[in-house]
């Protein structure tokens, strides 16, 4: 029996990774105090917060409780989230702009799902999340790697020189994985004036992917920009892994821009990627969870 070629080149071109796995697991049982810094796996309890309305869903079972959502989740949720959004950001999301989804990876996943064609191209900035190759490649796309300036930060020319007719979408993760660097709201503009410019040079609307993994996550008086007041064909991939150190439930969301030209096409593209992926719907259990938090 033979294994599919890209899977086996794949599993080579990442044995590194696993290697650094295991090598963790050795230093671990040898050492008593090792700061594991290899993946954003919390060690710490979820919040009380958390813990209160898990056991108040779990002690109150209803109909369902544990059945299939609906594809794009549960409407409380969706609207829960789109109630946020629109306080948070001053514009009008709705439940139609929200879509639950299994964790962040399953939101970029989908998103990219519903929006490449064989051979779009997909910008990213280095250094980089090193799922995002494959996650690209797994639907279509060519990774287009634009080095970032020598303290991490944006480098607007490097953006430029790597947007073509093919441009499909650029992914930008802040604070950033692996720097924890945090784009300036000035550099972001800039990123959104060059998209701009590039959309009329080419008759098209390129995509900007804003992986928030991580917005809950800043300390020391810094503040994320808000990418929505900053680039209308936004959409925006975020989990409640890292915030509620529950990365094991996969939980998050995808929300689209509610200015965006052919937004609800796209949040039809996006509910169909979830079915043909074969998430089908988010964890319902913690669909509700999440819902009052």
């Amino acid at each position: 029996m033979s294994i599919s070629i890209k899977v086996k080149e794949g599993i080579a071109a990442s044995s590194w990774i696993v290697n650094i796995f295991e090598g963790r697991s050795q230093v671990v049982s040898e050492e008593k105090e090792v700061y594991d810094f290899r993946l954003g796996n919390p060690k710490i309890e979820p919040p009380l917060e958390f813990v209160e309305e898990l056991k108040k869903v779990a002690n109150n079972p209803f109909p369902e409780m544990h059945g299939y959502s609906a594809l794009a989740g549960h409407v409380q949720a969706r609207e829960a989230i789109a109630k946020t959004l629109s306080k948070e950001r001053g514009l009008n999301f709705t439940a139609q702009h929200v879509i639950m989804t299994a964790g962040g990876a399953g939101a970029l996943n989908i998103i990219l799902k519903a929006i490449l064609n064989p051979g779009d191209e997909v910008i990213v900035l280095s250094p980089l999340y090193l799922e995002y190759p494959y996650y690209i490649d797994n639907h279509g796309g060519v990774c287009c790697v634009a080095e970032t300036n020598a303290d991490f930060s944006l480098n607007i020319d490097a953006i430029a020189a790597k947007i073509t007719s093919r441009t499909k979408a650029i992914i930008i993760n802040s604070p950033n994985n692996p720097s924890g660097m945090i784009y300036s709201d000035e550099s972001l503009k800039s990123t959104a004036r060059l998209l701009n410019e590039k959309n009329r040079q080419f008759g098209k609307d390129i995509f900007l992917i804003y992986d928030a993994a991580y917005q809950d996550i800043v300390y020391d008086g810094n503040k994320l920009p808000d990418i929505f007041s900053i680039y209308s064909n936004t959409i925006f991939a975020a989990s409640y892994s890292k915030p509620l150190s529950i990365p094991g439930e996969r939980i998050g969301y995808a929300a689209v821009h509610p200015a965006m030209k052919n937004s609800v096409e796209l949040m039809e593209a996006l509910t169909f990627a979830n079915r043909v992926l074969g998430y089908l719907s988010a964890p319902v259990l913690m669909q509700h969870v999440v819902t009052n938090l």
